[in-house]
């Protein structure tokens, strides 16, 4: 029997995907935003040391530090400052929207410029996101 788009789209709303009972979704966002951490530089984020990022604990520890972001901005290129906007969107929404726009992103389509582990972080932020 062959299976429609349209019944492939019902079943799919009646059987969501379920998230592992062992990560909760606060955790899940951390282990996400910190791999992100890693891969924009730690310099951006919470003191900028490797220490203050091994110590990090939670979210709050590795707050991005707009005043370096926006100083270092222009030097990076273009992936990197969309990858680096995108996180701070996350964090607060009119800084990463002010610093997206500014590296040329006007869709979800243009974040395509992104490395498969920078798009798996931020889906993993996405599918996970609560309340800063």
């Amino acid at each position: 029997m062959k299976t429609s788009l349209s019944q492939l789209s019902v079943q799919s709303l009646q059987t969501p995907v379920s998230r592992p009972a062992v990560c909760s979704p606060s955790v899940a966002f951390f282990f996400a935003w910190k791999k992100g951490v890693q891969i924009a530089g730690l310099r951006f984020f919470g003191d900028g040391s490797q220490e203050g990022f091994k110590k990090s604990d939670c979210r709050w520890h590795l707050r991005p530090n707009l005043r370096v972001i926006k100083k270092s901005f222009e030097v990076l290129t273009n992936q990197e400052r969309v990858f680096l906007a995108a996180l701070v969107s996350f964090f607060n929404a009119d800084e990463g929207g002010d610093l997206l726009k500014q590296s040329g992103v006007r869709g979800l389509s243009d974040l395509g410029i992104l490395t498969f582990e920078q798009c798996d972080v931020i889906a993993g932020l996405i599918m996970n996101n609560h309340a800063w």
